[in-house]
Parts: C-alpha cells; structure tokens; sequence
C-alpha cells in the first residue's frame, strides 16, 4: 500500500508541477490573445483533475499579424476513441484541420509538436458520456520575425549558432520554390543537442504534414519533398547548446519523366510514356520466365523523388539453378534454402533472380527462420535484397538487407514465396556470403508467433479497430493486419476514418496504408498519411460485408490508424455477381467453407471459405446447387 500512495503523490506532484509555469488558461474554451514574447498554456477543465462528460470546450488563439501558432503539448490523456482534441489553423468561418487527437502520450497520441502557418488557431475538446481522464495542457506561443521566407531554386538553410546569430526558442524557415517543382535537401553538416530538434514539414493547399523531426546528428541524407513549400522549425531546449547545421536545398521539376526502364534480356516492354502516373508492363519471350513485378508505374515519392516503384523484371531460363516456371516449388515438411555462392570466394553470386515457393496442405501455414544473414545493405534495400511474399488476401512482401536477420516469420496462407535479387555488383569492403533459411509445416493457429493477431474477423453491429499499438506507440514495420467486417445480410457496413498518420500521402499510398475493400463490387480504397475527416474518410459497403487492411514497409514508422464502423440499412438493394464462373453460379467456389448465411429476402447464400474469401450464390431453386 505504501508504495501506491508513493505512486499516487508523485503523479499528482508532476501533475501540479506542470501548471506552475507560463500564463494559464484552463476552463471550458476562451479567446486568448498572444504573441511571440510570452509563453501560454492551455488546460483541460478541472486540470490536473479529471474533466467533466459531455463536454465541447473551445479555445480560439489570436497571435500578432504576420506571427505564426506553434504549439507544445506537455501532458495528455483523453480517453481513446470517446474523447477527442481537435487542431485547427484559421479562425471559426475559415478554418483547416491540422489533426484530431485521442488517446495517452505526449509523442504518441500527440505529436511533440504542432504548427499553424495562420496568426490564428483553434483547439476544440470534444468528450462523450463516459469515463474521463486528467486532460491536457499544451503551451503556445507566437512565432514571429525569426521566420525566415526563403523563395529561390536553391540555396542553403543554416542554423543561428552557424552564422553567429544568438540562439532563440524558436527559429522557422519556409522555402518555397516554383509551383510543379519539388525541394530536395541535403545536409552539409548537422548536429544538434539532443533537447532541441528539427522539424520538417511539407505544405499542400495549405495543410501541414509532418515529414521528420531530427536531432543529434541524424538527419537523412537525402530528403526529398514533392510539394513546392517546405517549412523547418527549430524547437530549442538548451538555447546555449553548440549546436550547428547547413542544410543545402535546390528545386527539381515533378514533371520530369522516371528514367527509362529498359527492356529485359529474352523479353519486351508495352508502353513508352515515362510520366509520372504512366504504367509500363513486361512480357518474356517463349521459352522465359518473368521475375518480378509485371506491371510498374512513374511515381512521386517523399524519399527518393521521381522513380518507379518497382525495379525493372528480367526474364530467366527456366533450367537456371534457383528459378523455375514461376520458380522453385517447395512441397517438403521441412528444408532449408541458400542461393548460389561462387565455390572460390563464398560470396552469392551477381545478377541472381531467384524464386522458391513453399506450398503447404490447406489448414497448415509455413514458418521461416534466418539461422544465417549477410546480404549487400543500402538504406531502402534497392541493390541485393530478400523479399517474403505471402498471400493471406492481398499480397505482402516483406523486404530485407544487410547482416540482421530478419525474424521468425509464420505465414498466414498454405503459399510463400521467397524471393532474392542481386545486382551486378558487390561492396568490395562487406562482401555478402547470403543467407540460410530453414523452413517447416505447422498446423494454422489463431497464436502465429507473430506476437499479435494478424486476422481478425468482427461481426457486431458496430465495433472499433485501430493499427498494432496505437495510440500508445508507433506501429512495427513489415506489418500487415486484416479485419473482415459482416454485419447482418439486410444491412450494410458504413467505415468511418477516426485518425490516421502514417508514412505517405493522399493519392501516393505506396509505403504505409489502409486499403479498404469491398468484395461484392470488386473495388478498393486507400487511406495514408496525416488526415482525417475527410470528404473520402466514410465509406459504405455494398452489401454487408467489408475488408479492411493496414500494410506497412521497413522505413518509417509512425503513430498508426484508428476507425469504427457501423451497421447501417442497405440503400443499394441487392447485386449482381459481375464475375461468374462459367460452370456454376458461385462467385468463388472452395471446398472449406467456415462461415455461412442465407437471405431470403434477397434470393442469395453468402459465405466465407478456409482462406477468408466471400463467395456469393443467387437465384436459389429447389434443384441440387451446383459446385
């Protein structure tokens, strides 16, 4: 008992301590003035207590003309998915929403900090009929004449310790380059002390996005933003910190082609428009296999700019060593897989294209495991690298390189395919010996070894689901999540965004993503990057059921997503299969099938088989169903 009421004092005593400084505005909502010389805090009603239910508190900020709003949460607790913390940029009639905000954690269901390019912001709570939580304070302050507009193609960005300048709480710097140009950024020198940190962000149509936030010397080698305004905001801590950087930026044209792809060797390419959003396919002469992805397309990306998103195929000889029609297939209960190593030196050899698949008996899953790992390391694994293809629905590649082994990985279909590419040529000082894997069956279980539910099936009248760890902790790279949604056969199922950060951005979800699927009418969409609320952030099934995904790559992480759904009446009465196999009227026909219903009202039978696919029968008669 003793060591709860210790427990108990020191959380008050932090919570007390965090009021005791700056001008305090708490209460339920006020118009604040303030600017760039004084700091201001804004506290939840009752705070550090508890805040009342059936709250809607709003706060509007008026900072100098010319100034802008950066905000620094320092506490916040609202209940996860009730109680809610809305930032907007702009005043009442003319306001933008920068994020909505719910859950524990200053950095993870917050970010550290929050800027408004406007001399005016907005913070509404938002708090439902249920339990409650000790609130929020988060500290403001204007932003003024150390803003610094830089509008040229290229130049340099330099810390004020750099140019001998006194250091301030606060420095930003926009550049802004030509409209359909990009910005480039590439780090002369950095270091900063560990308190004071770096933010970047990109602006589109007005709206800011957090691309990174960097301190010590990390700071990418390359940062590359699609947009024509960059802002950077140097947040310090320890304003007497030697701290130094020279930041080199220059312009580059988003409507410059990707290079040309090429051909492979025994094979062709359809298509010759090289703009961003074209798509070019493969095909391979008779007698040659494709490796690789059949179809890439042109496109803009906030790490490596213009490019395609996958590398060009090649087209192999099927007797090659490691490939064979589609590659190697696998049926034994238990192996192990290496690629082709050059007798003298160890090493695996250039040029490699090699394919295996693991194939497995319906109702047993495939583990793998890297006793060994040592393979060419380039930051997004673009010269040598291994790729685990699973096929639970979508297909999930999992990509690796370097000399850490990848985990334990359990796959979630009775199919996996490993994959490995090399390149023409090898890092004379690390030179890869490859890798070794051990494979073996195991029966399919709910406990994957993954460490989380990967499937996961809902089938309430309304319900929640959110991404590994949110809103406490950023997801995990390689991720992939699968929630299959089935309300009742009358119904439909409506989808509602709550909030969603992630690596990307609306209309580019290329590294991490939520796909929607609707499975009846055979269409998708994709939520990524840092917004909600949308006009897009509702969507509504066609029948009663609805895919959702979250896939994730090996790069950046970030705080996740979070949704609800709800069962609503089905305004689009009952469909028609568009694609019918022509020996049956079933849309999908298996031999397992785990769940099934019946509607009479619309004439159909719906059902899921072993492998969570819907298969949909119509126009039932008495006569014995076919298939």
């Amino acid at each position: 008992m003793l060591w709860c009421l210790k427990l108990i004092l020191v959380t008050t005593w932090m919570l007390l301590h965090l009021t005791a400084s700056a001008q305090e505005h708490g209460g339920c909502g006020a118009y604040i003035e303030g600017n760039s010389s004084s700091s201001y805090n804004i506290t939840s009603p009752n705070f550090p207590w508890h805040y009342d239910n059936n709250l809607h508190c709003t706060w509007t900020i008026e900072v100098n003309a010319g100034e802008w709003v950066g905000f620094t949460p320092r506490w916040f607790d609202l209940q996860y998915g009730h109680d809610w913390l809305d930032v907007y940029m702009g005043g009442q009639h003319n306001r933008t929403l920068l994020g909505s905000y719910t859950g524990f954690g200053v950095g993870t269901a917050i970010p550290w900090t929050l800027l408004a390019t406007s001399n005016m912001a907005q913070l509404v709570l938002r708090t439902d009929e249920s339990n409650t939580r000790h609130g929020f304070k988060i500290g403001f302050q204007g932003i003024t004449a150390n803003n610094t507009w830089i509008r040229r193609s290229s130049g340099y960005v330099y810390s004020p310790t750099y140019t001998g300048e006194y250091p301030n709480i606060q420095r930003a710097w926009t550049i802004e380059v030509n409209v359909g140009e990009g910005v480039k950024m590439t780090p002369v020198t950095f270091s900063l002390d560990n308190r004071n940190w770096l933010y970047v962000y990109k602006e589109e149509l007005g709206i800011l996005t957090t691309l990174g936030k960097y301190t010590g010397p990390i700071f990418p080698a390359e940062l590359i933003i699609a947009f024509n305004m960059v802002h950077l905001v140097l947040s310090t801590h320890n304003p007497m910190a030697d701290d130094d950087f020279k930041i080199h930026f220059e312009a580059f044209s988003l409507s410059d082609p990707c290079l040309d792809p090429g051909t492979p060797e025994n094979g062709y390419r359809t298509g010759y428009n090289f703009t961003v959003g074209s798509v070019v396919s493969f095909g391979c002469n008779v007698g040659y296999v494709l490796l690789g992805q059949e179809k890439l397309t042109c496109v803009l990306d906030d790490h490596v700019g213009i490019d395609w998103n996958f590398l060009t195929p090649s087209c192999e000889d099927p007797a090659h060593a490691c490939v064979a029609a589609g590659g190697r297939y696998l049926y034994e209960e238990e192996g192990e897989i290496e690629p082709p190593r050059d007798v003298m030196t160890g090493r695996y050899q250039n040029n490699l294209k090699c394919s295996w698949t693991i194939v497995a008996d319906p109702g047993k899953v495939v583990v793998v495991e890297f006793p060994e790992f040592d393979i060419e390391y380039e930051a997004r694994c673009r010269h040598d690298f291994l790729q685990i293809q699973d096929r639970p629905y979508l297909d999930f590649y999992q990509t690796f390189c370097g000399r850490s082994p990848p985990p334990l990985y359990v796959s979630m279909a009775p199919v996996l395919t490993i994959h490995f590419h090399s390149d023409g040529f090898k890092d004379f000082w690390r030179p890869g010996t490859g890798f070794k894997i051990h494979y073996y069956l195991q029966d399919k279980s709910e406990d994957d070894r993954q460490g989380h539910q990967r499937i996961h099936h809902l089938s309430g009248d309304s319900g929640t689901l959110s991404s590994m760890n949110y809103p406490h902790y950023p997801y995990h790279n390689h991720m992939y999540q699968q929630w299959n949604i089935t309300v009742d056969t009358h119904k439909a199922v409506k989808l509602t965004l709550v909030f969603i950060d992630t690596q990307g951005y609306p209309g580019h979800c290329r590294n991490d993503y939520v796909q929607v699927v609707d499975p009846y009418e055979q269409k998708s969409f994709s939520w990524c990057g840092s917004c909600a609320h949308s006009s897009t952030s509702t969507i509504t099934s066609a029948e009663h059921s609805l895919y959702v995904f979250f896939i994730t790559d090996f790069v950046i992480r970030r705080a996740g997503f979070s949704a609800r759904y709800e069962a609503v009446e089905n305004r689009l009465g009952p469909t028609t299969p568009t694609v019918l196999d022509t020996t049956s009227d079933w849309l999908l026909v298996s031999d397992g099938i785990k769940q099934i219903s019946v509607s009479a009202s619309t004439n159909q039978v719906w059902a899921l088989d072993d492998e969570d696919r819907p298969l949909r029968r119509t126009s039932i008669t008495k006569t014995a169903p076919q298939g």
